[in-house]
């Protein structure tokens, strides 16, 4: 679950006071936070506290997804010799 909140202190180095970032939970104390929504790129783990969490869960709505077409078209193919 993805969360997005903005941070509450400037006590940190690598965060900066009134930036938003996404919070990815870790445990019942602590968020992994990261500028991308990315747990893979997360920037430290970080108490609870420092943070103002601004939607329960990110995105807001879920993206729909086209289905792609996967089948080729019928063309009339013809296999050429070259030699």
């Amino acid at each position: 679950m993805t969360l997005k909140g903005t941070c509450l202190t400037s006590e940190f180095s690598t965060l900066v006071e009134g930036e938003n970032y996404f919070l990815f939970p870790l445990g019942e104390t602590h968020y992994y936070v990261s500028i991308f929504d990315s747990i893979n790129s997360h920037r430290g783990a970080y108490q609870k506290e420092h943070f103002r969490v601004l939607t329960d869960e990110y995105p807001l709505e879920p993206s729909k997804v086209q289905e792609i077409n996967t089948e080729l078209p019928q063309q009339p193919w013809e296999q050429l010799s070259l030699f």
